[in-house]
């Protein structure tokens, strides 16, 4: 990977900040072994973005992985205390905890799409689970060749909960596919990617490639009038706010129901 100079996030521990060129941050996601999240990750990275957000400096960014094999294998499973929403107290509660436990969730994700600045993923080999929703939330979405998709939340008896489900059949050309592939937990690689709509362009030379691509397109992200792009991204946003604020609150009442 491509070194450059450090840009400082106050309380970082698993995202490295990187600042390639004037106006541009670079965000790592670097909690070994495979970039799952567990609570203090996903906290950290709504932090993160709430920092690069309101930054004055900061027009654009890239989101990336400091992982050569993998963007992000997902949720970390093992990460089972918060999902438990208190296992002494009565059901009120316990559902009254979850509730709030998914939408600081949600919320976390969220900010991705919230953020002022534009937010292009460099999508390099695995990409599964919390990283589709993770992916789904940035503006611009380029993959390596070797870049592998897969809404899995199927697989472990839930329904993708933390913004999936709203915004990727709103993003590829088909809603059938959509559909398809979040029933099934099919993956998907780059090419199909492309070829949905789902990711831009299909870049060389893995995690190098991709990212000194979305470095180079950042750049000119950059250095347009950081006005005239807020108000472009809150403009293209503005459409989906409400329906996917409604959709959010459904999914979160819907699987704690089951949790």
């Amino acid at each position: 990977m491509t070194s450059y100079a450090s840009f400082n996030i106050p309380g970082s521990k698993y995202i490295q900040a990187l600042s390639p060129s004037k106006g541009l941050v670079l965000l790592r996601l670097n909690r070994g072994p495979v970039n799952a999240f567990n609570e203090p990750y996903w906290r950290e990275l709504h932090r993160t973005f709430d920092h690069v957000s309101s930054h004055p400096e900061v027009r654009c960014i890239v989101l990336s992985s400091a992982f050569d094999k993998l963007f992000t294998a997902g949720l970390d499973l093992n990460d089972t205390d918060t999902l438990s929403g208190g296992k002494d107290l009565d059901v009120g509660r316990k559902g009254y905890i979850l509730h709030h436990h998914v939408k600081d969730f949600q919320d976390a994700i969220t900010s991705i799409e919230k953020c002022h600045k534009p937010v292009i993923a460099a999508i390099n080999g695995l990409c599964l689970g919390l990283g589709v929703d993770i992916a789904s939330a940035c503006d611009i979405r380029l993959a390596s060749e070797s870049a592998v998709f897969g809404i899995l939340e199927v697989d472990v008896g839930l329904a993708a909960d933390i913004g999936t489900l709203q915004r990727f059949p709103k993003i590829i050309s088909s809603a059938s596919l959509a559909r398809e592939l979040c029933f099934t937990g099919r993956r998907f690689g780059a090419i199909e990617a492309e070829g949905m709509g789902f990711v831009s362009k299909v870049v060389p030379g893995g995690l190098k490639g991709v990212e000194e691509e979305a470095v180079r397109m950042g750049g000119v992200v950059a250095g347009k009038s950081p006005v005239a792009v807020l108000g472009t991204k809150n403009i293209l946003n503005c459409e989906s706010r409400i329906l996917l604020h409604d959709g959010l609150n459904y999914t979160a009442a819907w699987n704690i129901c089951l949790l």
